[in-house]
C-alpha cells in the first residue's frame, strides 16, 4: 500500500514560506545608513524629496566632498551638500560646522541653508569617510532659512546621503 505524502508536503511547504515571510519582512527604516546607499533623499516640508544620482566630488584643496543633485521625478528643486575633510570631523555634529554644511533651492529659485548665521538649527551625522574606498555618507535633519528673508523657512527631516567621489 502507497503512502499518501500530500499532507505532510503541504504542511512543510506552508512552514517553508511562513518561515521566509517572516525572515524576508521588508525594512521600511528611511534613516538606514546603509554604506552602500547612493543618493540624497530627505523630507521636506513632509514631503519627500529624493535624486538618486548626485555627483560626487572632492576638492583636494579644501579637503571636501560636495554632493550636487537634482531631484528626480516628482521632486523639484536641487540640493548641494558640502562635507568637511574628516581629520576636522566628529560623528555627530549641529548643522552648519566645518563638517557638512546643506543647501537646498525650490523650482523658484529660493534658496535654503543650514548654515546657522540665517538661524538654522539641526542635527547632522556622518556615517562613513573612508579615504581608500572614496566613500562618504551620512544624514541630517533641521529648519533651514532663506538667507535673503529669515523669515521663510523649510523643515528638513530623515536627510540622508552617500557616494562615492571623485577627485576633482
Amino acid at each position: 500500500m502507497k503512502r499518501n505524502t500530500a499532507p505532510f508536503t503541504f504542511l512543510l511547504a506552508l512552514f517553508f514560506l511562513t518561515f521566509l515571510y517572516i525572515g524576508c519582512k521588508k525594512n521600511n527604516d528611511t534613516q538606514n545608513t546603509d554604506s552602500n546607499f547612493t543618493g540624497i533623499t530627505a523630507t521636506i516640508n513632509g514631503k519627500l524629496w529624493k535624486c538618486s544620482k548626485p555627483v560626487c566630488t572632492y576638492d583636494t584643496i579644501g579637503g571636501t566632498v560636495f554632493f550636487t543633485g537634482t531631484g528626480d521625478a516628482g521632486s523639484p528643486g536641487m540640493m548641494a551638500l558640502g562635507v568637511g575633510d574628516s581629520a576636522t570631523i566628529g560623528l555627530t555634529q549641529p548643522l552648519r560646522t566645518e563638517a557638512l554644511e546643506v543647501q537646498f533651492t525650490n523650482t523658484g529659485g529660493t534658496m535654503y541653508a543650514s548654515d546657522w548665521f540665517y538661524g538654522a538649527y539641526g542635527s547632522s551625522t556622518l556615517t562613513t569617510m573612508n579615504k581608500s574606498t572614496k566613500r562618504v555618507s551620512g544624514t541630517f535633519s533641521g529648519v533651514f532659512f532663506n538667507p535673503n528673508n529669515t523669515q521663510d523657512s523649510i523643515t528638513v527631516a530623515n536627510g540622508k546621503f552617500g557616494g562615492t567621489y571623485t577627485k576633482q
